[in-house]
């Protein structure tokens, strides 16, 4: 019953911030909370390892704002690129190591990796180890390869664990 009180009210916040009262808005916001309200707790999963609803909220904010300041980041650094007369771009495919293990932690990954300004996601190992990302510019071959999984993937884990 409270999962479900807390769908309607998301999907009211839905609506307000996006600022339409609709019924096809209010469905979209309800459909959206139920998925975060599943990817952030689903017992069957994990039932010895359950996190409780507030600790599992408070890392999904956290994850949030990370991916939200790490967009901004590199959306500027691209612009630069874009506008700076001296371009110097190093493109370089890499083979990132992944401690991600579900294909829905890969996929989610995956897709994320892809939003991000500069990085694409082109395929994974058929052992599902090492996803391969095309990044725009590299200047340091280690440090790109590590920015992942010591950063987007890390604070995704923690959120889908």
């Amino acid at each position: 019953m409270k999962h479900l009180l807390l769908n309607l009210f998301m999907a009211v916040v839905w609506a307000t911030s996006t600022k339409t009262f609709s019924l096809l808005n209010l469905a979209t916001g309800f459909v959206i909370s139920y998925f975060i309200i599943w990817l952030m707790h689903d017992p069957r999963v994990h039932p010895a390892r359950a996190m409780s609803y507030p600790l599992r909220a408070w890392k999904l904010i956290s994850f949030l704002l990370y991916f939200m300041f790490d967009l901004l980041r590199s959306t500027l650094r691209i612009s630069y690129y874009v506008v700076s007369p001296l371009r110097r771009l190093h493109p370089a495919i890499l083979g990132v190591p992944l401690t991600a293990k579900t294909d829905t932690q890969i996929t989610v990954l995956a897709n994320l990796t892809t939003l991000i300004p500069g990085t694409f996601a082109l395929d994974i190992s058929d052992d599902h180890r090492v996803l391969y990302v095309h990044f725009m510019k590299v200047s340091n071959l280690d440090r790109a390869r590590n920015s992942i999984p010591q950063g987007i993937e890390r604070k995704l884990l923690e959120v889908m664990r």
